[in-house]
């Protein structure tokens, strides 16, 4: 029996290691909900996540072929600068990648900033600090 439990965690926890994270924001006051990914799932490896000024909400840039070196590939996803702000939470650099729908500069949100502000992230639809958001994980 201890050894048919074993089996199983083992096999959890390599699903959880293959996996990536997401995090779904959801906005306390007006409803608004969305997802970053991040990390690489089966049919999916995610670039960057951003924020994107001009569509006024969150943009995934990712490659639907997770397999193909990032040099071979014709729709490669570039940064086109970088932005260093001290308030960032811990890498105080950030790319700026152009948005897939508008093409305009969208400023990438990294992992570290989602948690070092779990209860008070921005809402795009409502303009308030009213966004919470629940850690995940995704394949």
């Amino acid at each position: 029996m201890k050894k048919c439990f074993m089996i199983i965690a083992f096999l959890l926890l390599a699903v959880n290691l293959y996996a990536g994270s997401a995090y779904e924001l959801q906005c306390n006051k007006c409803g608004y909900k969305t997802t970053l990914y991040y990390g690489t799932g089966d049919l999916l490896e995610v670039v960057a996540n951003g924020y994107c000024l001009t569509c006024k909400d969150y943009v995934r840039l990712s490659y639907s072929q997770p397999g193909i070196p990032k040099e071979k590939r014709k729709d490669a996803i570039n940064p086109i600068s970088y932005v260093y702000s001290p308030h960032f939470p811990k890498s105080k650099i950030r790319a700026l990648y152009p948005c897939r729908f508008c093409k305009n500069p969208l400023l990438e949100i990294l992992p570290d900033d989602l948690e070092a502000n779990m209860n008070n992230n921005y809402c795009p639809k409502c303009n308030t600090n009213n966004v919470s958001i629940t850690l995940k994980t995704w394949e």
